[in-house]
């Protein structure tokens, strides 16, 4: 059984055309949206590993609205309890008191500085819950990045920044250009893709290299389309330790390209 929830800035009725295709599986027993309110955060008391001592600092805290989706009548209703346990109350509690995160040092963000407030705070939202509150259950989350509907066409969104796998000889030479997939994110919006009967779009935000995070131009390319072209005879090492399945660079097609066709 899974239970879906969506994290966004926007009214939950944008969403009712998602959730009900996503309410149709009947393993999904609860759906729930969570619309993040971008003002009067506040902050919270938060223990971390600094040098190898622990000490308290505080963390910003973001405020939310909790909705349910009324699977029957597809629509959502504004929840009684406006606090994550709406969610984690589904969920049998941690044993175990998490870890505490070790402090990372402020030039791993400075990459920050370069996108809106607003959108950050999305992203932070989101991490919030998934990063932090959801350490006090035994389920392990798995997120989805969003979706795209074109054309009444509603598309799973799979998003990643990186740039194409070269030949070190012909580095130049673009039929030889390749990218990678990891195999349990594939497999799982395989998954997904086949109980939701929506299409899985995997977009790639194509940067010069590991060092020039510049935008180049967005390449996508259609799951079912990825996984035609794949090279099931071999696997690299990929980004947390999984396996990466590789897909010949020209399979892909400019984002814009591919959006057009529905």
């Amino acid at each position: 059984e899974f239970i879906y929830t969506t994290f966004d800035t926007i009214e939950a009725e944008k969403y009712i055309k998602i959730y009900s295709q996503v309410s149709k599986w009947e393993s999904v027993t609860h759906c729930y949206y969570i619309k993040i309110l971008i003002n009067n955060w506040t902050d919270e008391e938060f223990e971390i590993v600094d040098k190898k001592t622990r000490k308290v600092d505080k963390i910003l805290k973001p405020q939310f609205e909790y909705y349910l989706f009324d699977k029957k009548e597809l629509k959502f209703v504004k929840s009684k309890s406006n606090d994550f346990n709406v969610i984690l109350d589904h969920f049998e509690k941690a044993e175990k008191k998490p870890s505490k995160f070790k402090l990372r040092e402020p030039e791993k963000f400075e990459f920050l500085n370069d996108y809106e407030l607003d959108e950050l705070k999305k992203v932070y939202s989101t991490r919030y819950f998934m990063d932090y509150i959801s350490r006090y259950i035994k389920k392990n989350l798995i997120d989805v990045d969003g979706f795209i509907i074109k054309s009444e066409k509603i598309m799973i969104v799979e998003i990643k920044e990186k740039f194409p796998i070269k030949n070190k000889i012909r580095p130049n030479e673009q039929n030889e250009w390749s990218y990678g997939w990891d195999t349990r994110r594939l497999l799982w919006y395989d998954y997904i893709s086949k109980k939701l009967d929506l299409d899985v779009l995997y977009i790639i935000k194509q940067v010069a290299s590991k060092e020039d995070r510049a935008l180049l131009q967005w390449d996508a390319i259609l799951l079912k389309e990825f996984l035609k072209g794949v090279s099931w005879s071999f696997s690299r090492g990929g980004g947390g330790g999984e396996d990466t399945l590789s897909v010949p660079y020209l399979h892909f097609d400019k984002l814009n390209n591919l959006l057009n066709k529905f």
